[in-house]
């Protein structure tokens, strides 16, 4: 293959790379976003609401319920998220250090756990026919990316466990996924922050 045919191809392909990653930056920030706006939402008009539940969510639980439910969570493919219960931990008075460090842990436990199981039974055909459909192109991204596939799709508003099973069943190496996985750490610590901030601008 010549240079001056080499540099088409690249040429032809960066419009491609730059739009899907333009994409993929995009949806983090909405996701982000989101999740400061149903903060301030819920302080301004569901105010009392959340902090008695949070508060029961505390006390009835406490730490080894919460990081049970954060470990459940990211650990079945689910459309649930974990920062719902970390709004309800915050409501409840639980110091965000705390949550911070074993919603972090919690997270990354279930992605291993999930990696695991993903790699002993595979991926389910009507669950990655679900994946397909739900998330239109994720699947392609983690086959394309390996490990660092893991890492997007940790940061993207999308259930942690569909990107860590399907890693499992693709075979990625046990040592990368599992350093990849400390990605949970810094996104963890945004939504804090973020839940935080928004607790604050609604009062």
């Amino acid at each position: 293959m010549t240079p001056s045919a080499e540099e088409n191809i690249n040429v032809q392909e960066l419009p491609e790379n730059v739009a899907s990653t333009s994409q993929t930056a995009l949806k983090i920030l909405i996701g982000f976003a989101t999740v400061f706006l149903l903060a301030v939402f819920g302080s301004i008009y569901l105010k009392e609401f959340f902090t008695t539940v949070g508060v029961w969510v505390v006390e009835n639980l406490g730490l080894p319920g919460l990081f049970g439910m954060w470990v459940l969570i990211d650990t079945v493919p689910t459309p649930m998220s974990y920062a719902p219960i970390m709004f309800l931990s915050i409501k409840g008075g639980l110091n965000h250090w705390v949550i911070l460090a074993v919603a972090s842990a919690a997270s990354m436990t279930g992605g291993m756990i999930g990696f695991s199981l993903g790699h002993w039974v595979g991926m389910p055909q009507k669950v990655r026919a679900w994946f397909d459909e739900k998330y239109p192109g994720k699947y392609d991204i983690l086959q394309r990316h390996g490990a660092w596939g893991i890492v997007i799709v940790g940061l993207l508003p999308m259930p942690f466990a569909l990107g860590t099973w399907t890693a499992g069943a693709m075979r990625i190496p046990f040592w990368q996924a599992g350093l990849a996985m400390f990605v949970r750490i810094p996104k963890t610590g945004i939504y804090v922050a973020l839940i935080m901030s928004g607790l604050a601008v609604g009062g």
